[in-house]
Parts: C-alpha cells; sequence; structure tokens
C-alpha cells in the first residue's frame, strides 16, 4: 500500500466513510495507518463483529502487522468491488472535496488519475480520462493553467451528475 499522501488528501481520509475506505483499499491506494480509521466507520454502520473491534482500536504498534488482515475480514461482510466502481467511488470523493474548495483541482485531477491508472492495469475504463487530460495539460501548459483549473471543476460537476444517475 502506498503511505505518502497529499496533506490534503491526508485530511479528507480522517474523515472519510467505510465506503471510501473499501475502494481505496480495492485501488492499493489506502496507507494501512487508516485502517483504524475504517473500522471504526465499519462499526459506525454495524458491522460489530470481532476482527471490525480489534481494527478499531489497534495500538499504532500493531497495525502493519495487524491490520490488513482484520481488514480484509471485515471486508467480506459486504459484497464485491470492482475496481471501476472503486474508481468510480473516489473519484466522487476527490469531485466533491475539489468543488468545495478542500481539494486544489490539479492536486485533485492528479489523484483522480492515479485511480484511474489502477483501474488500467486490469481493464479499459476510460470514465475518468478528462481528468487524466486536463491534469496532464496542466502541467504541460503553464500559462493555461487557470483554463485547465476551470475545466477539471466543469468535470467534476459532470461527474457528479453522471454517478447520481
Amino acid at each position: 500500500m502506498e503511505s505518502a499522501t497529499h496533506p490534503t488528501l491526508s485530511h479528507l481520509l480522517q474523515t472519510a466513510d467505510f465506503e471510501t475506505f473499501r475502494a481505496l483499499w480495492k485501488l492499493k491506494m489506502l496507507p494501512v495507518e487508516y485502517l483504524p480509521q475504517a473500522g471504526i466507520r465499519a462499526l459506525e454502520l454495524g458491522v460489530d463483529i470481532e476482527a471490525t473491534r480489534i481494527l478499531a482500536g489497534l495500538e499504532r504498534s500493531d497495525i502493519n502487522e495487524k491490520a490488513p488482515e482484520l481488514f480484509e475480514t471485515t471486508l467480506d461482510q459486504f459484497g464485491s468491488l470492482s475496481v471501476e466502481d472503486a474508481a468510480r467511488i473516489y473519484a466522487r470523493v476527490i469531485a466533491e472535496a475539489i468543488l468545495r474548495g478542500l481539494v486544489e483541482p490539479y492536486v485533485g485531477a492528479r489523484t483522480i488519475w492515479a485511480a484511474a491508472s489502477r483501474v488500467h492495469e486490469t481493464s479499459e475504463f476510460h470514465e475518468l480520462d478528462p481528468f487524466i487530460y486536463a491534469a496532464s495539460e496542466y502541467e504541460d501548459r503553464p500559462n493555461d493553467r487557470a483554463f485547465f483549473a476551470s475545466a477539471i471543476e466543469s468535470e467534476a460537476r459532470s461527474l457528479l451528475v453522471r454517478l447520481a444517475k
């Protein structure tokens, strides 16, 4: 699992719902140090099993060793989640954060790009390509960054509308 997380995105993980944790785990983007928080969210959903209780109360020194298996046991209480759906869930969270001003558009687009890249490893998936294009062009065309930031915000709105249907 990756452990380097952008500070703003780290803040989002501190307040994330269980579905976001589940999606990030599927995408192999969830740092293990957030698994006890995921356990707390699962308990809030009523997943009151021994593994979830232990996970939620893990000592920091036990997280790396014990948390992944406990989280997997907790996930067994839910149906399967495709990598494409996981990317959509996480993209929705990031799009909402972009539109609420919690994440800069470029940072959000790069984060969505990272999630989409995880899907591209296993299947054709182009639903999030507008974020990839805008982030790439933002990097390559510094004089047009305001335009691409606006385009990212627009795509965030469009994504939320598409996912709401």
